[in-house]
């Protein structure tokens, strides 16, 4: 929602922000995507900024919090510098999860300078800030110069793990190069090759303990462990490690990932058992007489290697023909950063707090994900299956598969399977009697979620009551549209009084990904739409499939009013009630989007805002109703009709062209891409900063429908709305759908063109053929036919195949089984019905 309000205070833009605006070319109201990625670009002389860098920084919730309250100050007192620089970061850490390693140099540097700020007058006074003030907050505040100086020092001063894999004892072995006798737990050097991508993350530690596709091979068998090498094959990848590994995690391996285990990806119990015996007999004195053999053979000798590698077991790095480096020098060159700020998330060797501590980003939200695990653990009523989730989200977070063991091992020692129960915790809370109060049993009362927007309990009635943290009421309008057409639970009712929403309790399992339900989205939005409501999120988890295979959409989030309902909502709430300086700047921004809409007049928008107990909003809003420069209420007979994109029940998008950006690709790359996903590849149109493909002449498409998505970094695509029914051939007057629907010419009906060729002469049409068949000849052509399939067919079968235009049958006869399985020949209609007879 912070995005929205901004973009709110940018539609109604002081005029020192509107200078702003000017000198970047940007029009009167840009977008906060916009505004971030053009002015962020320059410096206050309109230099470059230069390269954003490759580390990103989760930004912590008290430096939102202070930069939001910079951007109201500075929007209230007609503030920002020439440059804007300083409003739009805010802006950015209001907005972005993560920002960019130039922005938090950039923070530290700003407020190194202006710390002297400080000690000028006003400078803290919310009433009548200081200049000074204002810069500071939009730039963080004291928490932002606090965390900028953090991450830059451990930018500077990475950190290593004090739990290393390695003890100094082993650390301090010579390694061994007796390939033939070797020992257990010996200490040998091996190397590994990789691309650079992958090697930017692998310097800070990694497990190769999780299973992998092969690359090399092309039946595409997954296996556990990764490649080594004792001699730097530079063929196998762009970067090399060298890497110090114990002879006990080392296996003799084939090209398949085969170590004569029952759990190879190919295992064969003859061939491991010659495997075992030949290399026992060449190499008596190893202790793994099969890895020996795999050390020593002259062609790619290999290893499979399956363990940890922290980051003190990497001796060195090569890049392509350099020089080898260590792997702080690699760090340094090529800007690798520490997404992590130090943690190996490979190693299982820390406590369970460390790791917690490490989720949260600190130890303020250790309990938020305690609480977070013991949910995700009740996901799952099977036991043997409760890991599933925690592993899930575990993974995301980029941790090893022995450190996924080591947490949920640790975890479950310490805090359990089931939270603990608090016998001083009061029994009915706020939210309990909120629910109690809109008619929940308080003696079966249960809460089953928590979300942002409200807490959801049941009780033993099979009715669901949402108590909402903010208010409710567009989504309860929501709820009640959807529960009509069957696309939403039974819904109840809303209690006003309390803000709770009564709907019945869906039971089916709960969408997730993989599952279709983007079709069940897109008809739920466009009810939505005909209703004067905008579309909700959209999360696989917001569905539920019921046992029937119907599909309900039980939680409708982020819905906003449109028209006639948004004025009934106007209407509903008492302004002078409201004191929250969100939720005041949300109804000032809702009165004057419904007078600007021409849905109330000025008149009653002025009381509207008059009785609202917000003091700043109050004025604000009645100073821009009140402007006389301002656009007088808009005739609704001559609102523009909406764009190609907001049409209900239009036609799908279309990828019209694919951009490569040529910082990221190159031609070859970028045609084996095209080629992988289904694209075609014409002659490409090089601009200075993108390599273009055009799928389909721009002609084809509505001239308001062409939008710019980005599938990743570096490619670009722009998509349309086709003006009728896409067709890849448009010169082609009948597509595949009419062919259908007017009767396909099958293997019968070659067949009558040949018996029937003295009277229908080659290349004649269909009604020419037609003709024929009228005829005493083809009469009898069409006799010896309906013979010939009587005799050879041993039955026939009826399709339906829906189609654009309806539902069409088709016919086949059968002649012959082979294996169990049916031969089809396809036929008319004339010819099914004779041999049914």
């Amino acid at each position: 929602m912070s995005k929205a309000k901004i973009q709110k205070m940018i539609n109604n833009a002081p005029p020192s922000w509107l200078e702003m605006f000017k000198r970047y070319k940007l029009g009167r109201k840009p977008t906060v995507d916009r505004l971030i990625n053009t002015v962020l670009e320059h410096t206050p002389t309109m230099a470059s900024s230069g390269e954003r860098g490759a580390a990103k920084y989760k930004v912590p919730a008290k430096v939102r919090k202070e930069a939001m309250k910079g951007l109201e100050l500075s929007w209230r007192h007609n503030y920002t510098s020439a440059s804007g620089i300083g409003l739009v970061r805010a802006m950015q850490l209001v907005v972005k999860p993560k920002i960019w390693e130039r922005s938090v140099h950039r923070m530290k540097a700003y407020f190194t300078r202006h710390e002297v700020d400080k000690q000028g007058e006003h400078f803290g006074d919310d009433r009548k800030p200081s200049r000074g003030y204002m810069a500071w907050l939009v730039w963080g505040g004291d928490s932002g110069f606090a965390w900028s100086k953090k991450m830059v020092g451990s930018k500077q001063n990475p950190k290593v793990s004090k739990h290393s894999l390695t003890n100094p004892s082993w650390k301090s072995k010579r390694p061994t190069t007796n390939y033939a006798k070797l020992k257990p737990n010996q200490k040998v050097i091996m190397y590994h090759a990789t691309s650079l991508t992958d090697a930017m993350e692998m310097v800070y530690g990694f497990d190769t303990n999780k299973m992998v596709r092969s690359k090399y091979h092309s039946r595409g068998y997954s296996y556990r462990g990764m490649y080594v090498s004792p001699r730097p094959l530079g063929s196998f990848g762009y970067v090399i490690f060298k890497l110090a590994l114990r002879t006990n995690n080392l296996h003799g391996t084939d090209w398949s990932a085969n170590i004569t285990r029952p759990s190879d990806p190919q295992y064969d119990k003859k061939e491991s058992r010659y495997r075992k015996k030949w290399s026992k007999e060449m190499y008596p004195d190893s202790f793994r007489p099969d890895l020996s053999r795999t050390l020593l053979q002259k062609t790619e000798p290999q290893a499979l290697y399956r363990g940890i590698v922290s980051p003190d077991m990497i001796l060195g790095i090569k890049v392509s023909n350099e020089d080898w480096m260590s792997r702080e020098e690699f760090i340094r060159a090529y800007d690798a950063d520490d997404i992590n700020d130090g943690f190996d998330v490979s190693s299982p060797n820390y406590t369970i707090d460390e790791y917690l501590d490490f989720i949260g980003g600190g130890r303020d939200e250790r309990e938020r994900i305690i609480a977070t695990v013991h949910r995700k653990m009740r996901y799952d009523r099977d036991p043997d299956r409760r890991n599933d989730n925690v592993e899930r989200m575990l993974n995301s977070l980029g941790f090893g598969v022995s450190a996924q063991k080591a947490f949920l091992r640790k975890f479950k020692r310490k805090y359990g399977t089931e939270p603990k129960k608090n016998p001083r915790r009061r029994r009915n809370s706020a939210y309990e009697q909120r629910a109690i109060n809109a008619g929940a049993d308080p003696s079966t009362l249960e809460i089953i979620g928590e979300g942002g927007e409200g807490v959801v309990f049941t009780d033993r009635t099979g009715k669901v009551f949402k108590v909402g943290k903010k208010d409710l009421y567009n989504e309860a309008v929501a709820l009640s549209v959807l529960a009509q057409y069957d696309y939403a639970p039974q819904f109840y009712g809303y209690d006003n009084n309390n803000n709770v929403i009564v709907r019945d309790y869906a039971k089916g399992r709960v969408g997730r990904w993989g599952d279709d339900l983007w079709d069940h989205y897109q008809m739920i939005g466009k009810i939505l739409t005909e209703n004067d409501l905008t579309r909700p999120e959209y999360k696989e988890e917001s569905f539920v499939i019921l046992p029937d295979g119907r599909v309900h959409m039980y939680d409708v989030g982020f819905v906003h009013l449109l028209g006639k309902r948004l004025v009934d909502d106007l209407k509903r709430k008492d302004p002078s009630r409201i004191t929250d300086s969100m939720e005041a700047f949300d109804y000032e921004s809702d009165v004057i989007a419904a007078v600007n809409d021409g849905y109330l007049t000025k008149k009653q928008g002025r009381e509207m805002l008059s009785r609202l107990a917000n003091e700043h909003w109050r004025n604000a809003g009645l100073d821009i109703l009140s402007n006389p420069r301002r656009r007088r209420n808009r005739d609704t007979s001559n609102i523009r009709m909406p764009s190609s994109w907001d049409l209900p029940f239009r036609e799908g998008s279309v990828v019209q062209t694919i951009m490569f950006s040529t910082k990221h690709f190159d031609g070859r790359q970028a045609r084996a891409w095209l080629h992988k996903h289904g694209f075609k590849a014409p002659k490409m149109d090089k601009t200075a900063n993108y390599m273009r493909y055009r799928q389909f002449d721009p002609k084809m498409f509505n001239k308001d429908s062409f939008r710019t998505l980005e599938f990743k970094k570096g490619l670009l695509a722009v998509v349309g709305i086709p003006k009728q029914k896409f067709v890849k051939n448009p010169k082609r007057r009948r597509n595949r759908w009419e062919k259908d629907s007017l009767g396909h010419r099958g293997a019968a009906c070659k067949r009558w063109e040949r018996e029937g060729t003295a009277g229908c002469p080659k290349g004649s049409s269909r009604d020419a053929l037609v003709r024929y068949r009228a005829t005493p000849r083809g009469q009898a052509a069409q006799e010896r036919l309906f013979e010939r399939i009587r005799r050879s067919t041993k039955g026939y079968l009826e399709k339906p195949v829906v189609t654009q235009s309806g539902t069409v049958t088709t016919y086949y006869y059968i002649v012959g089984t082979r294996n169990g399985k049916d031969y089809l020949k396809r036929v008319t209609k004339e010819v099914a019905e004779s041999v049914r007879k």
